[in-house]
């Protein structure tokens, strides 16, 4: 099972629209929706609760702040690899296809990146090749930043086993927190990466 662990703090119907795209995809196994409402004030919870899907679990919490609302959502998980999805970021439907091929092809990587579109108002500011290779690297820091891919929230897949090594992020941390969680990822696993877009940022 792949769980996807959504933080919600205000976003209205916005969350609404990452919610579908999260459960609009072509992946054939298990998967499931974890939505953490870090002490919204908004309208945001009775969005997620319209869903009448056994696919959307919602967690409500005092407002923490958006690492403590990750956590919690790894904690109320169920699945063996965790996709983290921002509740104003997309997943396209190929995100967790693309993610188990990776595994299934370097099954020795516990870490897992894709690429993302860049979209403001104006249109797409930029976006991966997306010829769906799949590289690894036991030295994944340039690798990684060589080919300018970028380990975010909206585009890893991480195995429940390294984030139990590691911890999970870290609840003093509000800003960059994101930063800080994928080096101390890397640090413990091999990485696959592909140019494939799965996300839209």
């Amino acid at each position: 099972m792949i769980s996807i662990v959504i933080p919600l703090y205000n976003k209205g119907e916005r969350v609404k629209l990452a919610i579908d795209s999260a459960l609009h995809q072509d992946y054939d196994g298990e998967w499931e929706i974890v939505v953490v409402d870090d002490g919204s004030t908004d309208d945001s919870a009775e969005y997620v609760k319209s869903y009448k899907d056994d696919k959307v679990v919602y967690v409500y919490q005092p407002n923490a702040g958006v690492s403590a609302a990750r956590n919690r959502g790894i904690a109320e998980s169920k699945g063996e690899w965790i996709v983290f999805l921002d509740a104003d970021d997309l997943l396209l439907p190929c995100a967790l296809s693309t993610f188990d091929s990776m595994h299934q092809k370097y099954q020795n990587c516990r870490f897992l990146v894709g690429s993302s579109i860049w979209r403001r108002k104006e249109g797409i500011v930029s976006q991966g090749a997306d010829t769906g290779i799949i590289h690894n690297s036991i030295v994944p820091h340039f690798s990684l930043f060589r080919k300018r891919f970028y380990a975010a929230p909206r585009n890893m897949c991480i195995h429940r086993s390294l984030l139990d090594q590691q911890g999970g992020f870290d609840n003093r941390m509000s800003f960059y927190e994101d930063t800080e969680f994928v080096y101390r990822m890397l640090e413990k696993s091999e990485v696959a990466y592909t140019d494939r877009n799965i996300s839209i940022y």
